[in-house]
């Protein structure tokens, strides 16, 4: 059975290459342990012979080949998973999750995987990582408040039109509408239009020289 090492498994010996007999064995019955080695040919022969031999384990398979080792250089690109664990990524795209153990250390799990006989994702550790750098948030900016007419003055009295109240003036010429607050003692409301309202508005009284106050009233 020491012969069995090495050698590569064929159907029968018969069928084997010729020129690497020596190089193959077929089995007779593996659950017994039994197996006939190749060898040959022997003299006229054109095709390999065999010769059996029993209590055989069967040749150990390699061992899987192992993927590159994961660093932090693998971090890149990929998103971190909510749960703690890399076996509830996505099996189908195990490489494109990572989980921080620790990231004020800069210690995070790479998933990786599935290995073989697995059909979850599994996960690598990695130290000396840097957060995965992220563009600050940036609040749209604030739009300026809006500019405040100019203060109205008894100059600005002159050519109005006297209305009852201001929110009844016409919305488009607030401009040209005053209120009388008390003529006697010539205090006066003068409409305008402000942003964000459909209707005139008022300012609060002023009292004007009855060289401002108006002559007409309608």
């Amino acid at each position: 059975c020491a012969d069995l090492a090495g050698r590569t498994e064929v159907s029968k010996c018969k069928k084997a290459d010729t020129d690497d007999c020596a190089a193959s064995f077929a089995w007779k019955d593996e659950s017994s342990g039994l197996a006939r080695l190749c060898f040959g040919p022997e003299d006229g022969e054109t095709k390999c012979s065999d010769t059996e031999v029993e209590g055989c384990l069967p040749p150990p398979s390699p061992p899987p080949s192992s993927p590159p080792p994961l660093t932090c250089n693998d971090l890149a690109g990929r998103t971190e998973i909510p749960d703690k664990s890399c076996r509830k990524a996505d099996s189908g795209d195990c490489s494109s999750f990572f989980k921080w153990k620790d990231a004020a250390s800069g210690v995070a799990r790479l998933c990786h995987g599935p290995e073989p006989g697995s059909s979850k994702c599994s996960g690598q550790l990695v130290s000396g990582c840097a957060l995965p750098s992220v563009p600050p948030f940036a609040p749209p900016p604030t739009p300026p408040p809006p500019s405040a007419p100019p203060p109205l003055t008894c100059s600005d009295l002159a050519g109005r039109v006297e209305i009852n109240k201001c929110k009844k003036a016409d919305s488009e010429a607030c401009h040209d509408y005053y209120e009388v607050k008390d003529a006697a003692k010539h205090k006066y409301k003068l409409c305008y239009a402000e942003e964000g309202e459909s209707k005139c508005v008022r300012m609060k009284s002023i009292t004007c020289l009855p060289t401002n106050a108006p002559t007409t009233i309608v």
